[in-house]
């Protein structure tokens, strides 16, 4: 009887026999690969998961391949060394949640769609792109390059670009808005409330 053999095994088997120089997109690829299976599994079962199994279920992935700490810093931007120990952890705690309730409510429903990993490219020593595709039922494509970097030993995802638009980018401008009005609450209250909109 033959076993099906899942994607990220192949990419683990070249990952160990790929010469030094290809091993830091080989492994970025992996992490990559290894999150899309996560993403594929959730939409599969999303029926029975609803909103709640579904943000259980991605919660440890996301925080594993995802450097939230490191994203939370960025999109506060320059306002980010005016917060205090406590707003920080708030931030990065509330960006988190945000962030896995995003995925959770994005990827709600499965009929057929696939991801591709389509090529990787290095940025800078420490930075790779890996650029994949998400492939919709009615065969449209959704281009999703992925910036990583390597980080305690590991590959992290620091950015999603989806069609040619940052993610970190949007926030960033937004968030800056919103602390430059209001202040740090207010940009908290709205993450909060962003997050029960999701959830509905």
């Amino acid at each position: 009887m033959f076993h099906r053999v899942s994607p990220s095994f192949f990419f683990f088997l070249t990952l160990l026999i790929a010469p030094a120089a290809y091993s830091g997109e080989q492994a970025a690829a992996l992490v990559i690969n290894v999150f899309h299976e996560k993403l594929t599994g959730v939409m599969q079962a999303s029926e029975n998961l609803g909103f709640g199994g579904r943000s259980e279920q991605l919660d440890p992935a996301i925080n594993e391949h995802f450097d939230l700490s490191f994203i939370a810093r960025m999109v506060t931007g320059r306002f980010w060394k005016s917060l205090d120990d406590i707003q920080r952890a708030q931030m990065v705690d509330t960006f988190t949640a945000l962030t896995v309730a995003t995925y959770a409510s994005r990827f709600s429903r499965y009929s057929g769609e696939t991801f591709k990993i389509a090529e990787s490219r290095r940025l800078t020593k420490e930075r790779l792109l890996i650029r994949s595709e998400f492939i919709k039922s009615d065969r449209k494509v959704v281009q999703l390059d992925y910036v990583l970097h390597h980080r305690n030993d590991s590959w992290q995802i620091i950015n999603v670009i989806v069609n040619g638009v940052s993610d970190l980018s949007i926030k960033r401008a937004d968030y800056a808005s919103v602390i430059s009005a209001s202040g740090f609450d207010s940009l908290i209250g709205l993450l909060n409330q962003q997050i029960n909109d999701l959830s509905q």
